[in-house]
Parts: structure tokens; sequence; C-alpha cells
């Protein structure tokens, strides 16, 4: 085998190494796509039952409790949303 034959065998396993890769990386891209529309939709589900929960069209024990901290967290937000007008609201302090 010569130094040129051993080169170009190298260089044709590096391009399909090459590829591989390219091809994994690919696939992995949409997996990741994949997982976001997932997270979206369950997402978009979480609110649709939240919704119907607090309509009464649902009820079921185990979205208590998560429905209680979605309420308590919102809360805190109203709250921190309050402070923020607050604060903009008020006069500077000199110090």
């Amino acid at each position: 085998m010569s130094l040129w034959d051993s080169v170009r065998r190298g260089a044709s396993r590096a391009a399909a190494e090459a590829e591989r890769q390219a091809t994994i990386a690919k696939l992995s891209m949409e997996v990741n796509s994949t997982k976001g529309k997932i997270k979206d939709k369950l997402e978009e589900m979480g609110k649709i039952s939240l919704d119907l929960y607090r309509q009464g069209t649902i009820d079921h024990a185990s979205l208590e409790p998560i429905v209680m901290e979605i309420s308590n967290l919102e809360s805190r937000i109203k709250e921190l949303e309050d402070q923020i007008t607050a604060q903009k609201t008020a006069p500077p302090s000199s110090s």
C-alpha cells in the first residue's frame, strides 16, 4: 500500500465520520425540537386544564394542590408587580 493510498483511506474515513457526526447532530436537533413541541403542548394543556378546573368543568383531587400552588404564585406575582409600581411612582429618596 502506497502512502497516497493510505492518505486517501484516511481522508475517506474522516469524511465518513464527519458525515456520521453531522447526521447525529441533525437528528439530535430534531429530537430537541420535538421535545420543545411536546413541552409547548403540555403547557397549553396545563393552561386549559387550569381554566377548566377553575370553571368547575373538571374536578380531580390530584389537580387541587397544583391549582392552589399556581394561585399562590399568581398572588405573589401580583404583590411583586404592586411593589414595582409603588417603586416607579415613589419620589426618589435623597441620601
